[in-house]
């Protein structure tokens, strides 16, 4: 389900509604994918997108940000993939922007 405010920014008025839901949703996800530098192939940028849908982009790029200065690829999905969980990491939180 939606969130209130994704709901809004995809004009999705009633969020309980599981057509408007989904089709809000599929939306929301072209946005995110939009987002993913394209330089990044596929399945990557996928998997980077729906990482996005679900944490936020800004999070996504925090630990985008974590993956390279451990010395791993920002733009592999399986290198983000072990760099989110230290978002919640004391050592990480003063230094991510979200």
């Amino acid at each position: 389900m939606l969130t209130q405010a994704t709901a809004k920014q995809v004009k999705v008025k009633d969020r309980t509604n599981p057509k408007e839901s989904i089709f809000g949703g599929a939306l929301y996800f072209k946005q995110h994918l939009k987002k993913i530098p394209a330089r990044i192939p596929e399945p990557d940028r996928t998997w980077l997108a729906l990482a996005s849908y679900n944490v936020g982009f800004g999070h996504l790029e925090d630990a985008r940000i974590i993956t390279q200065k451990l010395g791993k690829n920002p733009d592999k999905w399986i290198d983000v993939k072990q760099a989110l969980p230290l978002l919640t990491r004391n050592k990480h939180e003063t230094t991510s922007r979200y």
